[in-house]
This record gives structure tokens, C-alpha cells and sequence, in this order.
């Protein structure tokens, strides 16, 4: 394989090459995204819209019931499933347990979805995006949102985290932030269940996945003293917060592995696989299988994965009857910098041609 020279790069990207250099080529090489969404990624990256809508004091139900509704309601049936036909309303009982237990929160949130982008070395840069920076008690955070599935990610387990090591220096060091810690902000992606009735009148006592505001919501407006005590806390298995300081330690010396990942990469030349047992949820199994058995691979990419070209078609192609300006989101979310709107035309109108150009 030829000399990879990416100009961008991201904690994610980092991470994916040093864990797999295949899933790193299928992904940041030749640009390959699965077609069905993977649920755990889609909840997480709704759940996280959701959160920003909250932040800047909007309406999210207004934004679930609508877009993300609309959007659920395009997809082809097996996607729905894949996701969960009931997955809107499971996302409303997600968020509305977190307005639940935060609707007295003292946190003041100064920026959401913060992109940054910082000089490496040479022509290459660092981008991402900062999930909220915050402030709270008169001292500066940045906020993580984690979603997870069944455990929560521990106190103790927060150190290993380099993305907020990186998003920490550059935001102090570029931005004129005086980040002081990390508000780790857990969230499961499944709501709590509501109160289990006996037929004599008294409650289950499977508690664990049960609330207060499961009560609540069940209409039980008088909760036996013995049953509270038992779930009083029970939200913290479904929303949690953590704080954490800032190492600068640790930071320095994530940030000089970073930018050595970055040299590996440019040196890269071949791409090998790391197979195991991490393999099983990986997005391109399906792909390195048929190429280790000898199957059809290109037939498996159509069936499985779309290309760039193919999404760049697609954007394209909304751009034309709606007039929106998709590809200049793209282009923005992806670069991680704001497009003034004389660039987002000349952007549009050089892409408009290019595709006319391409297809005669």
C-alpha cells in the first residue's frame, strides 16, 4: 500500500489505527461506512443531540418528535429494526429521566459541541469536538457525555481517557480556557421500568431497574417508605456524574503519543489485520471475513457499505431538489471549522459543477 499522508486527525482515528490498522484503512482510507446503522453509535450520537438541544436551553422533545422522528420513519424496515421499532419513544424516556434527575442542576453550560483544530506538525492537524465546556462553582470543566449499554464506565477508570487529555490541552493552551477537570456525564441507553403491581396491591421487589421517576411516571403518587428507601438512588444506574481534575502529567504525555501515532501514520505502508475477540463488534467484519475466505469483497462492500462517492452523490443529489446546503454541514462537521456563508456557496457551486462535469 502506497504512503498515507491524511491531513486531519482525530482521537477517534488515533485510536482506531493503534487498536486495528484494517479497521483504520476501511475507515479513514477508503472511507467505507456500514449501511444498516449500528444501534449503540446511533442512540449514542442521537442521545448527544439531544443533550445540546438541552444545553442551550431548546426544546429536545420539539427536535426528537420531528427530525429524528422523520428520519426514523424514512428508514427501510430492517433498519428500523435494527434499532428497535420503539426506539423515539425509548430515546424520550432516556432524556426525560435525565431532566428528572438534573432539573435543579448548578451547572452553567458556556459552549456545546465546541469543534476544535490545532496545528500538529507541518500541514497536519488535531480536530474534534468537545462535548459541552461548563461552568460550575466559578471553575471551568469540559463535560463528557458517555453513554453505555449495561456498566457505567468507573470513577477509577476516567484516568484512561486521552481524548479529554488532548481536548484539555488545546483548549487551554489555543483557546484561552482555564479548564480545570472533566464532568464525566454517564448515561445508560435504556430507560427505567416501571413498578411491578402484585396482585395484592404491593409492589415487586425487583428494584434495581426501577426509579422514582419510573413511580412517577406510573402515576404512583404515594410511595411506601420501605419501597423509597430501596430506590431512592436507583437513578445513578441510569444517569451519573462524575468530576475529575486535570493531571498536567498525564496530559503532556498523552499528547506526545498522540502526535507520535500521527508519525506512525504517515510512515504507514501496510495495514495488517489484528484479529480477535474484538472482532465480533466490529462494523467491517463482514468485509475482513470475505477477504480471508476468499469471498466475493466487492459485492460484500455494495451489499454492507457505502463509499464516499456514494454519500458525496447523495448529498449531492439533496442539495439539488431542496436547495439545502448539506455537503457545506458535511465539509464543516468534518473539518471541524464554522463556513461563512460567501465560502458555503462558492462551496456548493464548485460541487454542483463538479458532479454535473463528472456525470456527462
Amino acid at each position: 500500500m502506497a504512503k498515507i499522508e491524511p491531513k486531519y486527525y482525530s482521537i477517534s482515528q488515533i485510536s482506531c489505527f493503534r487498536g486495528c490498522k484494517q479497521e483504520w484503512k476501511y475507515k479513514y482510507v477508503d472511507k467505507l461506512q456500514t449501511r444498516i446503522p449500528q444501534k449503540p453509535l446511533y442512540m449514542g450520537s442521537t442521545i448527544h443531540k439531544l443533550l445540546e438541544i438541552r444545553a442551550n436551553g431548546e426544546n429536545w422533545k420539539d427536535y426528537l418528535y420531528t427530525h429524528v422522528k422523520e428520519e426514523f420513519e424514512k428508514m427501510p424496515a430492517d433498519y428500523q429494526i435494527a434499532l428497535g421499532e420503539d426506539f423515539v419513544d425509548c430515546c424520550n424516556d432516556i432524556m426525560s429521566q435525565y431532566d428528572w434527575a438534573y432539573a435543579n442542576e448548578e451547572i452553567k453550560y458556556l459552549k456545546t459541541e465546541f469543534k476544535i483544530d490545532c496545528k500538529i506538525k507541518g500541514s497536519k492537524r488535531f480536530i474534534g469536538v468537545v462535548d459541552a465546556i461548563c461552568e460550575l462553582d466559578g471553575k471551568q470543566y469540559i463535560m463528557e457525555h458517555k453513554t453505555f449499554k449495561t456498566t457505567k464506565m468507573s470513577l477509577d477508570q476516567t484516568w484512561l481517557n486521552a481524548q479529554t487529555c488532548l481536548y484539555i490541552k488545546v483548549l487551554n493552551e489555543h483557546y484561552g480556557y482555564n479548564i480545570q477537570g472533566v464532568i464525566w456525564d454517564m448515561i445508560k441507553t435504556s430507560a427505567p421500568l416501571p413498578p411491578r403491581v402484585l396482585k395484592n396491591g404491593q409492589f415487586g421487589k425487583q428494584y434495581a431497574d426501577q426509579t422514582l421517576y419510573s413511580f412517577q411516571k406510573a402515576g404512583v403518587e404515594d410511595i411506601p417508605a420501605s419501597v423509597y428507601e430501596e430506590i431512592k438512588d436507583n437513578y445513578k444506574n441510569f444517569v451519573d456524574r462524575y468530576i475529575t481534575p486535570v493531571l498536567p502529567s498525564v496530559v503532556q504525555t498523552v499528547w506526545e503519543e498522540f502526535v507520535q501515532t500521527v508519525q506512525e501514520i504517515s510512515k504507514c505502508k501496510c495495514c495488517p489485520k489484528n484479529l480477535g475477540k474484538d472482532c465480533g463488534w466490529c462494523g467491517f467484519k463482514e468485509l475482513c471475513q470475505t477477504e480471508l475466505t476468499g469471498g466475493d469483497v466487492e459485492y460484500t462492500k455494495q451489499l454492507y457499505y457505502s463509499t464516499a462517492e456514494e454519500r458525496e452523490m447523495k448529498l449531492f443529489n439533496e442539495f439539488k431538489t431542496s436547495g439545502a446546503c448539506k455537503w457545506c454541514e458535511e465539509l464543516s462537521a468534518n473539518v471541524g471549522q464554522e463556513i461563512n456563508e460567501q465560502e458555503c456557496i462558492t462551496n456548493c457551486v464548485a460541487y454542483k459543477n463538479f458532479k454535473e462535469a463528472k456525470n456527462k
